[in-house]
């Protein structure tokens, strides 16, 4: 089984809720599995509610990451034309997940040439009060009526989110993920077919330190993929 849990993961044991789980992917070990369920289903609820279909154009902003690699390769399996934007250590692990463009974020005159209004969607996995606003950087290369779907935003996005007299922001969506089995079945579906593969950043022990060390990793931001946290041999028995 893969999905979600009700109590928290980091540990030997959780309660999951059955309406939250499903089959892993066969073709994927336990661990591979358990990189995919939230940056997964985040990845396809965004761009299904970005209404994404064969022949759309969508930009992914950090395409390296733990969601946004899985953004391009849910966005390819839609039949998306795809861009993503990474660091330049990235840029052909990004191409090698089958993105048709990639920009390196550091060449400030390929950002700026992506305001000329080329994207149904923008599916934005880095803004956030901690990093670059990409609201404000890209803020011309939706096309008209297109959406942008934010992972995280600034204080003020998130006031708008949750206090529907505020007025919204144009075309704009922050992602609350809802796990669901169905959507986990869809994830399976992806998985054993070869649409989607599980990029693991790294495996770390069920300990004090070394989750320690998985948290510092991630909050470094330069994770390619998703990290796990694993049991021992002698704890899964």
């Amino acid at each position: 089984m893969y999905g979600a849990t009700e109590t928290g993961s980091i540990c030997e044991f959780a309660v999951a809720d059955s309406g939250k789980i499903a089959l892993k992917p066969k073709n994927m070990s336990f661990e591979e599995s358990a990189s995919l369920p939230i940056a997964a289903v985040t990845s396809l609820q965004s761009l299904k509610h970005a209404n994404v279909k064969p022949g759309s154009d969508v930009l992914v902003i950090g395409a390296s990451g733990g969601t946004g690699y899985l953004g391009v390769e849910i966005a390819k399996a839609m039949g998306a034309r795809v861009t993503g934007i990474c660091g330049t250590h990235n840029v052909e692990f990004v191409k090698s997940l089958g993105a048709d463009s990639v920009i390196d974020y550091h060449d400030t005159e390929a950002l700026d040439a992506l305001n000329d209004g080329d994207f149904d969607v923008v599916y934005d996995t880095v803004t956030s009060p901690d990093d670059p606003n990409y609201g404000v950087l890209l803020k011309s290369a939706l096309k008209p009526g297109g959406k942008w779907e934010a992972l995280n935003g600034h204080p003020a996005d998130w006031v708008r989110k949750f206090l529907p007299l505020v007025p919204q922001r144009a075309n704009y969506n922050l992602i609350t993920t809802q796990m669901n089995r169905k959507d986990l079945e869809e994830v399976v579906g992806m998985a054993e077919s070869g649409k989607i593969r599980a990029v693991v950043a790294g495996e770390f022990k069920l300990e004090e330190g070394s989750v320690w060390e998985a948290f510092e990793k991630l909050k470094s931001r330069r994770t390619r993929g998703k990290m796990v946290i694993v049991c021992s041999e002698e704890e899964k028995k």
